[in-house]
């Protein structure tokens, strides 16, 4: 029928939308250095584009358990972890999880809303894991969907990757400043004048 035939064309050409803009966010993640902009560039461009309530992006901690970064309609609690051995081992494998399938495996994950956990990896090793919950809180991702997000997580975890170095970076940097400010103070406090030279013979610096 020709109501019928609106219908699948309605519903194509929105698979289609979602997956060009999927496909979109996947080449912008990576033009940013900043780690908190990515992930949240991430979460909403996902959102936005499969219409999810429930997103999580885990990062891991010291300890290497999995804890939130940034999350949408998820509290970030501290029940919200990845830590079972068992679900670790099959995320490092490169495996999404479907937490739907066996939600008393992952009582806790099921709770919060979270049907999908999708790892990014780089050179085997998982550098985040993506969470996500149903479509508007109620249909399941598709096999289309699912394998697209397999593929964004991917992509999406050299963007991470870098973001987490740029930030490390910073910070090495930032202590650096600090230290060198705080030598300076000592330096120009003291009475006695002192001058520091190069290997070249050269005045270096000096605190009068």
């Amino acid at each position: 029928s020709r109501v019928q035939e609106a219908l699948e064309r309605l519903f194509y050409r929105e698979r289609y939308s979602s997956r060009k803009a999927l496909v979109r966010l996947s080449e912008d993640l990576n033009a940013d250095l900043d780690l908190e902009r990515t992930s949240e560039r991430l979460l909403q461009g996902v959102g936005a584009a499969l219409g999810l309530r429930e997103m999580v992006l885990f990062l891991a901690d010291p300890d290497g358990v999995f804890v939130p970064f940034r999350a949408r309609g998820v509290p970030r609690s501290s029940e919200a972890r990845l830590s079972d051995e068992d679900l670790l081992d099959r995320l490092q494998a490169g495996e999404a999880v479907d937490v739907e399938s066996k939600p008393e495996d992952h009582p806790t994950l099921a709770r919060l809303g979270l049907g999908w956990l999708f790892p990014c990896r780089v050179k085997g090793e998982v550098i985040a894991v993506l969470g996500v919950g149903r479509k508007d809180g109620l249909d399941p991702l598709n096999s289309e969907e699912v394998d697209t997000l397999k593929t964004l997580a991917a992509q999406a975890a050299t963007a991470i990757m870098n973001g987490r170095l740029y930030r490390s970076l910073s910070s090495q940097a930032e202590e650096l400043r600090e230290l060198k400010d705080y030598n300076e103070n000592v330096l120009e406090s003291l009475d006695s004048g002192i001058v520091v030279l190069g290997l070249d013979g050269g005045t270096t610096s000096w605190n009068r």
